[in-house]
């Protein structure tokens, strides 16, 4: 679009930018656009639509040009005045330690407006390096300098939501302080109250104290309460008991303040808490309290401070009324009144339903007779009297308590009363008052006033939620706004909202308590039925307002403008709360600007608008100093802004760490000074970063994320040429002076193995994964590693014996390690380690077949330190075969390193055969899976190898059909799973094959076992009421080689692997047989010749084929045994049982030695035995 010629696009776009302007001053005039949002945000997106005809010197004239007589400015104004007033706020606070008079109003202040104003900012900024490297500077002054302490906490997001639009704000619960938040928030709703509170002064003085309620430092409370102590102890108990309510008044000083000015959802009264004592004693936050008796309290040490303030106590004056305590005698003319001060009246709610009832019983007078007949004083003689108790003194906010709570003394227990309690939303109290009850009293009626209004409406109510032992407290109350209408909100702790309390059922169901008919399990009929149930959330504290009480027109005026959150500074207050008020809005949208989903769309926007293009990215050469510049301020903001906060917070507001990842390699890949910046600046700088994002960091994609990074940055610098040692406190620094960026890069990660990778080893997979990315890159990255001793080292890391201490975490995932080290071991020559079989008839050994397939031709010979520790020890062979998640890459260093190499061939197959002898059986699956793949290489020494893992090694360790002789009374499972690798191994290795045909004592033993097998198989499970027989329907049984324990589970895959073994069983010879009849005792006199040698080998033998008829005399004398096997004919109904082996002892086959394995004399040593491993 900005090809196309656009005459005054000049000129259209200075008239918005002069819009733009016009709306800023109204900002900073009325603190109010005077525009409509979607009209703002029409007038932002054409300017940026218009910026895209213009010229980069244009748009430098426009953004940051501050040399023409009148600049425009308008990067800074967009960021300072639109976006981010309060971060500049926060800016000048952080350098002076002074609030500015300004108030911190952003023109924008919806998302939608906010994206249109960001969106103006990445035009500026495209293909214009001065605009860039002003905003770059900005936000770097305003997020990402050193005064700003990077994320610690991983997963973060801002604690506290902002203030609704023209809401209320919540109070924090510390546990169970849900009875102070209910009753601060009735009193904070009373417009006198709350005026007259915050305009009292003496309290608060120290203009620096500290109100936000944020966290101190660890035992700052420990060492107030010490001198709170302390001043207990030096002053008098009258002075203690001043200062103490003095204090009360200053934090509930604070709260008014914030609950009136602050802009976040909710406000911590931490000072309070500390503060606030109950009947002299501390409260324990986690503990919950009577909401009366709190109320009560806070009353009284307000009215007490003020008092000693030398100011008028306005909670008495508002909630305090009196009661008169009249006593009439009937006997004589004589009256008396004793007047009591109160400022909450209790009613019972037992045996009555509604306030009203209550009230009349509350004032009902007591006739005293007889013996309890009252004394007049004037008559000096007992006379009838009537006493009652009745409201002299109508306050202008009448409390009242329903006594829901008693003490039971049999239970020794708190009990509540959830009875059904109506009241009327209005009240007429004149019934109650001392002048309406019957014969007036001359002292009481020259004091009540004959006008006084005795019409009350609701306005608050605070509701107990649960039982009296705990529960939750929470308030209703009626807000009146200025144009006569009203609303009822809920103050439930951090959330205030709009509720229906205006509807007559809604009030009942929330506040009436009584029963209701609801849903509940019936655990005996097993579904859900209704039942009468209690309602055990119900009114605690009611709050009624006299309707004359004239609210003053200027309380008014500034209610609606601390509700509207316009000003602060409106209402009085002392000087100390504004501020600390104005600090913590301040702190908040700073906080609040760089943690929003707007603001991370705009970075990722504006560090991608200048990236090079594709086809020049490769020669950095070519680029111009203007679009380096660009790509360098890009990439400077990316980083600080990832590892300063990004990376750190939480996946829904910064997206896909990988999408982070791509935006920033963009740049690492098109410059090498953008290249050596960030390694230098945001790596080398802060080596703990190393540690803290591949080791620490929960977040899996982030870790991979700065893994990537790490393995792109080393690849792409590693023909950047020399590069002095960067870490110079690192206690190993790479002295090379020939070394790279990229060898400093990769020596910083193996620096990690000294010490943290030993603390942190949750994450181990990250670690080595980084160095098998990298090695997976080519040849120029295996040389690199294998320069920097990484096999020998990471073998050594493997053993616990170096270069750190042992990993501590219990089971450390190493599979990446063993990955890394078949990479760059079968890049290396071990020629040296290898011979044939046949070397004295003059052959050499065969090439070696499983080299890393990227290498032609080997790296380099295998250094000294990695050939001792594989080929000199046992112990990381040990360790790899160990490791249950061997993948492809290791099973192939085993195959490499066997390759025509008798040794370690024999350390090889003596650990698996040891393993496939002793693990748990639900194990076995990994050791016979890496035991097939060591038979199966075809070198010079494979036959031997065979021979060797089918009867032992020598004077080492038995073989398969030891174990499977050792192992089919008891661990079934494990004789079967050999019989399995065995099947596997005659039916893909022909020298396997061929050695079952020719070796007339494997022969043997294979048919013993394969025998064996089929008795196990079509043997009745065992018990007399066994319902189901093998060859009939049964459920599926478990497999053989994941399950723990021990016997054998008829599967399919046992039944399949029975008759892949019947039929590699070989054609019985007659001598065979006779064996067979006459024992195992004796060994054959006469063993043929192994085969030959593969250089040697003759062609593919017809009779290997499976199917070859050969084989059916052996298979159908064994299957023979089970001819009973298959179910009885169709319709007969009936299952014919198998017939039975006719064995000496159960496992044992006819005629065979109960002598065990290790008992019987090993074969002599003929010329016909293959040689045993050198």
């Amino acid at each position: 679009m900005s090809s196309c010629p656009l005459p005054n696009a000049e000129t259209l776009l200075n008239a918005e930018i002069n819009w733009l302007k016009m709306v800023r001053e109204n900002v900073k005039t009325t603190g109010d656009t005077q525009v409509d949002e979607a009209v703002l945000e029409g007038h932002l997106g054409i300017a940026k639509e218009l910026l895209s005809f213009m010229p980069p010197d244009k748009k430098y004239e426009i953004g940051s040009e501050d040399k023409r007589p009148e600049p425009i400015n308008l990067v800074r104004e967009l960021v300072e005045d639109f976006i981010f007033p309060a971060s500049r706020l926060m800016l000048h606070l952080q350098r002076t330690g002074e609030l500015c008079a300004d108030q911190a109003v952003p023109v924008c202040s919806t998302p939608l407006t906010t994206n249109a104003a960001f969106d103006l900012l990445v035009g500026l900024c495209v293909a214009c390096a001065p605009n860039m490297r002003l905003l770059v500077h900005m936000l770097t002054d305003m997020f990402y300098s050193d005064r700003d302490e990077p994320l610690e906490e991983w997963d973060y997001l801002p604690p506290v939501g902002p203030r609704p639009q023209k809401g209320f704000v919540g109070l924090k619960n510390a546990g169970a302080t849900c009875y102070m938040n209910s009753v601060l928030q009735q009193l904070y709703m009373v417009e006198s109250i709350r005026v007259s509170i915050l305009a009292s002064e003496g309290a608060a003085v120290d203009l620096n104290e500290d109100f936000s309620g944020e966290e101190r430092l660890e035992g700052e409370g420990n060492m107030e309460t010490n001198e709170n102590e302390c001043n207990d102890e030096k002053c008098g108990a009258e002075e203690s008991r001043k200062e103490y309510n003095i204090g009360i008044l200053k934090q509930v000083q604070a709260i008014f303040g914030h609950l009136a000015y602050s802009k976040l959802q909710y406000y911590v009264p931490r000072g309070l808490w500390r503060h606030f004592k109950l009947q002299g004693e501390p409260v324990n936050l986690r503990e919950q309290q009577d909401a009366v008796e709190f109320f009560m309290s806070l009353v009284e040490s307000i009215d007490e401070a003020l008092k000693a303030l030398g100011q008028e106590q306005i909670m008495g004056k508002i909630l305090g009324g009196s009661y008169s305590d009249q006593k009439i005698c009937k006997g004589c003319p004589h009256r008396y009144s004793k007047e009591e001060p109160f400022s909450v009246i209790s009613v019972d709610i037992r045996n009555h339903s509604t306030l009203l009832d209550s009230l009349e019983q509350y004032v009902k007078g007591e006739l005293l007779e007889g013996a309890d007949a009252y004394h007049c004083d004037k008559c000096n003689k007992k006379v009838v009297t009537v006493k009652r108790l009745c409201v002299k003194k109508l306050p202008p906010i009448l409390a009242i308590q329903l006594k829901r709570f008693e003490y039971d003394f049999e239970r020794v227990c708190a009990i509540k009363f959830n009875d059904y309690f109506e009241f009327p939303r209005d009240l007429d109290m004149d019934p109650y008052t001392a002048k309406l009850e019957g014969e007036m009293i001359d002292c009481d009626y020259d004091e009540i006033s004959k006008d006084i209004c005795t019409k009350y409406q609701l306005s608050g109510i605070v509701v107990h939620s649960g039982q009296a032992s705990g529960g939750h407290y929470y308030s209703y109350i009626l807000h009146r706004h200025t144009d006569g209408t009203s609303k009822w909100y809920k103050f439930d702790d951090g959330e205030v909202s709009e509720c229906k309390m205006d509807d007559d059922e809604e009030i009942k169901t929330q506040c009436f308590g009584g029963e209701y008919m609801g849903e509940v399990f019936d655990h005996m009929l097993k579904r859900l039925s209704y039942r009468r149930q209690k309602r055990w959330w119900n009114a605690y504290m009611l709050f009624y307002t006299r309707l004359d009480v004239e609210e003053n027109s200027l309380i008014k005026s500034l209610n609606e403008l601390s509700l509207s959150d316009t000003q602060l500074g409106t209402m009085k207050m002392p000087p100390a709360i504004e501020r600390s008020v104005r600090k913590q809005n301040i702190k908040f949208m700073h906080n609040r600007n760089q943690f929003s989903a707007e603001y991370f769309q705009f970075v990722r926007k504006l560090v991608s608008c200048n990236s090079a293009p594709l086809t020049r990215q490769h020669n950095s050469e070519k680029l111009n100093s203007e679009t380096e510049e660009l790509l360098m301020l890009s990439c400077q903001l990316a980083s600080r802004f990832l590892f300063h906060t990004g990376f750190h917070t939480k996946k829904t507001l910064r997206g896909a760490a990988t999408e982070w990842y791509d935006v920033l390699c963009h740049h690492l890949r098109s410059s090498k000074p953008v290249r050596s910046w960030f390694a230098h600046n945001m790596l080398f700088k802060h080596p703990h970063r190393f540690c803290e994002y591949l080791l620490m960091c929960p977040s899996t994609e982030v870790r991979s994320a700065f893994m990537k990074i790490i393995v792109f940055l080393a690849h792409f610098s590693l023909q950047d040429g020399p590069c002095p040692p960067p870490m110079i406190d690192a206690p190993l620094i790479l002295l090379d002076p020939h070394a790279t960026l990229s060898d400093h890069l990769l020596h910083a990660v193996l620096l990690l193995l000294h010490k943290e990778v030993a603390d942190h080893g949750r994450h181990l997979p990250h670690f080595f994964t980084l160095f098998h990315m990298y090695a997976s890159l080519g040849i120029n990255e295996k040389t690199q590693l294998l320069k920097l001793n990484v096999p020998a080292t990471f073998m050594l890391v493997a053993l616990d014996e170096g270069p750190g201490p042992a990993i501590k975490y219990q089971y450390p995932e190493l599979t990446k390690l063993h990955q890394v080290v078949s990479q760059l071991i079968r890049c290396c020559d071990v020629s040296h380690k290898c011979q044939s079989s046949q070397m004295s008839q003059g052959n050499v050994a065969l090439p070696n077949p499983y080299g890393d397939p990227v290498c032609p031709d080997f790296i380099m010979p295998i250094q000294p330190q990695a050939a001792e520790i594989l080929f000199g020890r046992t112990s990381y062979i040990k360790k790899m075969i160990e490791d249950a998640n061997l993948s492809d890459e290791t099973v192939k260093l085993l195959q490499f390193c066997c390759w025509e190499n008798p040794h370690f061939s024999r350390t090889v197959l003596s650990e698996l055969l040891w393993q496939i002898a002793y693990a748990y059986c639900h194990e076995l699956r990994h050791h016979m899976d890496l035991l097939l793949a060591m038979l199966l290489l075809e070198d010079s020494w494979q036959t031997h190898r065979i021979h060797n893992a089918l009867k032992g090694v020598p004077e080492e360790r038995e073989g398969l059909f030891d174990t499977v002789q050792r192992s089919k009374n008891h661990y079934q499972k494990r004789a079967y799973q050999c019989i399995k690798c065995m099947v596997a191994l005659f039916s893909k290795c022909r020298a396997a094959h061929q050695m079952l045909h020719s070796n007339v004592e494997i022969k043997r033993k294979w048919m013993v076992a394969v025998e064996w097998l089929q008795d196990e198989l079509e043997r009745r499970p065992n018990g007399p009421n066994a319902q189901y027989y093998y060859n009939n329907w049964s459920p599926p049984a478990q497999s053989n080689e994941s399950t723990n324990g021990y016997f054998l589970e008829r599967s399919s895959s046992a039944r399949k692997t029975l008759e892949r073994a019947c039929e590699l069983c070989p054609e019985e010879e007659p001598e065979v047989e006779e064996l067979l009849e006459e024992g195992e005792g004796s060994q054959p006199e006469e063993q043929q010749a192994p085969p030959p040698p593969p250089q040697q080998r003759p062609a593919p033998n017809p009779a290997y084929s499976h199917n070859n008829t050969t084989t059916a005399t052996t298979a159908q004398r064994i299957l023979s045994k089970s001819h009973m096997w298959v179910s009885s004919p169709e319709g007969s109904g009936q299952q014919q049982p198998p017939v039975q082996s006719t064995s000496n002892e159960e496992g044992t086959e006819p005629g065979t030695s109960s002598q065990s394995a290790d008992d019987q004399p090993p074969p002599p040593a003929t010329t016909d035995q293959p040689p045993s491993y050198h």
